[in-house]
């Protein structure tokens, strides 16, 4: 019962969200039993097409609004041999509690993380208060929070401030029409930046296709997985079809060399599998 209810409110009941949804016991209940594990294998395919640098340096990573800290222990999992310096940084401290039993549990003697308690606003003027750069920079599921506003903003403040030399910033959000279109935009506005590179999804620099062409379609992608027993016993509960994990992202590279490599005919598929009139199709997207 309360997974469907956070599972409604993240999507047909959005406006009637409490701004601090987690200070309440249940639904930060429902959301670590039905969420967590799906937002960690997001945040694992998103890793996995980085390309890190070999070495015995430490990996610093700084995820942003982390909630369970999801997107660190997918980074844990995807990393298992790397030392990594991880930081959670999320508004509400009864997750954050939440965040340290679930990833104790999880990273290696090699792994070390911290968590921070601030609010997250997007405001003109960005000021996290960490004076440091990170290689890798997250932030899944948080800009939808945001409302209608622009967040590029937001992204190039903490670009300019807290990501080192050639790192990357990884933005994963909802499959939801509103929510992917909205990341469409901004990934518009991002890609005039001179300091970064659009890394993924898309296979160029030009202005978004899909969002010129119409108002019906939105970029979002369809991941296989193996569904755990508890998941599906969770998914029938809920109501919820998650054979497929369905997820929105944007990998930004930041590189004083910004350019795109040369993938020539490539497309990417950038739709889930249409069906009409008797036809399967996608929706493809290329330089």
């Amino acid at each position: 019962f309360f997974a469907r209810e956070i599972s409604d409110l993240f999507t047909k009941k959005r406006a009637s969200m409490p701004e601090n949804y987690f200070a309440t016991a249940h639904l930060r209940a429902a959301y670590l039993a039905h969420f967590t594990l799906i937002n960690c294998v997001k945040a694992s395919l998103c890793l996995k097409e980085l390309q890190l640098p070999m070495g015995n340096a430490p990996i610093k990573i700084l995820d942003i609004g982390c909630g369970t800290a999801a997107a660190l222990a997918a980074a844990s999992a995807t990393f298992p041999e790397r030392k990594l310096e991880m930081t959670g940084m999320d508004a509400s401290a009864e997750i954050l509690n939440d965040a340290s039993e679930f990833l104790s549990n999880i990273v290696t003697d090699a792994q070390n993380y911290r968590l921070i308690n601030k609010a997250i606003s997007n405001k003109p003027i960005i000021a996290l208060d960490l004076n440091e750069q990170f290689d890798i920079v997250i932030a899944a599921n948080l800009f939808n929070e945001f409302g209608s506003g622009s967040y590029s903003n937001f992204i190039q403040s903490i670009v300019d401030k807290n990501l080192g030399d050639n790192g990357y910033f990884i933005v994963i959000e909802p499959a939801l029409k509103k929510t992917s279109r909205a990341l469409m935009a901004q990934r518009d506005a991002l890609a005039q930046l001179p300091v970064c590179k659009i890394v993924a999804p898309c296979l160029h620099h030009k202005n978004c296709p899909m969002l010129s062409a119409n108002d019906r379609d939105w970029c979002h992608f369809y991941a296989e997985w193996k569904s755990t027993r508890n998941s599906k016993d969770m998914d029938a509960s809920v109501g919820t079809d998650r054979t497929h994990l369905k997820y929105s992202y944007l990998i930004l590279k930041k590189s004083k060399k910004a350019s795109m490599p040369n993938f020539g005919l490539a497309h990417r598929v950038v739709s889930s599998p249409l069906k009409s009139k008797g036809k399967l199709e996608f929706v493809l997207c290329g330089s």
